[in-house]
């Protein structure tokens, strides 16, 4: 399968602490287009976007939040790499759902005149919420009830009175009926009114019929803004009016998914987690019940979302279970978000440059072990200086060769030796891995850029190129074309 002729390959930022490809809102991407272009493509534009891809089961919608154009024709024949640098928006995180997942990608396109498509080359980026952009979480807060106070005493009266007035509406309907000879429509009308109203006073008054028995209950949940892996903290409380028993009392953990593509509108409910905060209790009348618990998100809940097309939202489901009558049942919204990743420090922010120094200080190096490749106390000093401290190098791969020769570690025997050169000159350098590693470096092919860490140790004067030692618990990352 022949290579893409387009590939984006992120660089930055990045920092100890951070996933690979993790940004925050804010942070500049910054990064290399490698690509093998065609003079024939003429004045044709590069464009970096920033795009944020919505998926479903049933189809995906995309949403560019940054655009710059990079480069502008004329093209060579040939190789080229263009470095870029991109805003990352104030957005939505990455998340993964049931019903939805949002990504976030930089892609990188040719805008080559008609009729030749665009050429597209794209790399998954993980975009989290910017320090300090997290909302300050609630201390305690009251729980969502239905037919809460809110809606005031005159709700209140009429839920408690619909089974009455539907019974009311039931008798007279039926009543009229047998009258005037047509009693089968009427009874079953005044029935179905009647199951209306029953189903009204349980669905909406069932909080006002458990409170009957259990005394006036109160909730609090804090905090309502949390992070996946995190703790919510829950106090329930109520001192019985009648003696009732308590089946159990429940915590739920639930997420709502609301996803339009196209046409297609779908919603699914999910239960991530449930807890059982108390369990079988026989309560006396006046007797007080005090209920402290907490309940953990799932370590990979998935982050509230709230875009045009696609919502998730979370909720905190209470329910107080009573056999053979109506459970008292509240619910407290809750967000969920992503924490911000770690500041990167400056030093890591100059890595960069710091590579560029080290591959500077290596080609010094090998023009002086070459100087004195007859003087063994010379060179053996120079390389006892060199080596004290590991160094990174970007290296552009040349070939991948057996390790050979007397004076490799044993480690090394056997396993394979990157040769690449040193900077823009003739300078070259073999990095030796060891045996163990054989595997991932014969995936590699001449032409990838790669960033390995590594040790000098020898100058080879037979092929004219300074050794390293890769250290060996660093893996070799492949960057690309």
């Amino acid at each position: 399968m022949p290579a893409s002729p387009i590939r984006v390959v992120i660089e930055g930022p990045a920092g100890a602490g951070r996933p690979r490809g993790a940004v925050m809102s804010g942070e500049r991407v910054t990064g290399r287009v490698a690509i093998r272009a065609e003079a024939a493509w003429g004045e044709a534009p590069l464009r970096v976007e920033v795009v944020r891809v919505v998926r479903g089961r049933h189809g995906e919608s995309r949403t560019v939040t940054a655009s710059e154009i990079v480069r502008q024709g004329p093209w060579p024949d040939g190789a080229v790499e263009v470095p870029f640098a991109i805003e990352a928006p104030d957005g939505v995180p990455s998340s993964r759902g049931r019903l939805f997942d949002v990504d976030w990608w930089v892609e990188a396109r040719v805008d080559r005149a008609a009729p030749r498509p665009d050429l597209v080359g794209a790399a998954k980026i993980a975009l989290r919420p910017a320090a300090g952009s997290e909302a300050v979480p609630v201390a305690a807060a009251g729980l969502q009830r239905p037919q809460s106070g809110g809606a005031g005493a005159g709700a209140t009266l009429l839920v408690g009175a619909a089974p009455g007035l539907a019974l009311l509406v039931a008798a007279f309907v039926v009543h009229g009926g047998l009258a005037s000879g047509a009693g089968r429509l009427h009874v079953l009308f005044g029935l179905a009114v009647l199951a209306l109203g029953l189903g009204l006073a349980w669905l909406f008054g069932r909080n006002n019929f458990a409170q009957h028995r259990l005394g006036e209950v109160r909730a609090e949940v804090s905090p309502q803004d949390a992070t996946p892996g995190g703790k919510i903290a829950i106090k329930l409380g109520f001192s019985a009016q009648r003696e009732v028993t308590v089946s159990r009392i429940v915590a739920r953990l639930e997420a709502t998914e609301h996803l339009s593509v196209g046409r297609a509108a779908m919603a699914e409910e999910v239960l991530l987690h449930e807890q059982v905060l108390l369990a079988n209790r026989q309560v006396a009348r006046g007797e007080a019940v005090e209920v402290e618990d907490a309940i953990a998100l799932p370590a990979d809940a998935p982050t509230t979302v709230t875009l045009p097309d696609a919502r998730r939202t979370w909720r905190l489901a209470l329910q107080i279970e009573i056999p053979a009558w109506p459970d008292w049942v509240a619910t407290a919204p809750l967000t969920v978000r992503l924490p911000a990743l770690p500041a990167i420090a400056a030093a890591e922010a100059e890595a960069p440059s710091r590579q560029a120094g080290e591959s500077a200080e290596l080609l010094a190096l090998a023009e002086r072990l070459k100087a004195v490749a007859h003087d063994e106390a010379a060179r053996a000093a120079a390389l006892a200086r060199a080596s004290a401290d590991p160094v990174q190098l970007r290296l552009r791969i040349e070939a991948i060769e057996w390790t050979c020769g007397l004076d490799p570690d044993p480690l090394a025997r056997g396993g394979r030796t990157l040769v690449a050169r040193l900077g823009d000159g003739e300078a070259r350098v073999g990095v030796r891995f060891p045996a163990p590693r054989n595997d991932e470096l014969d995936a590699m092919r001449p032409g990838e850029l790669v960033s390995v860490v590594g040790r000098p140790v020898a100058y080879n004067a037979l092929l004219d190129r300074l050794e390293l030692d890769a250290n060996p618990h660093e893996p070799a990352l492949r960057l690309g074309l």
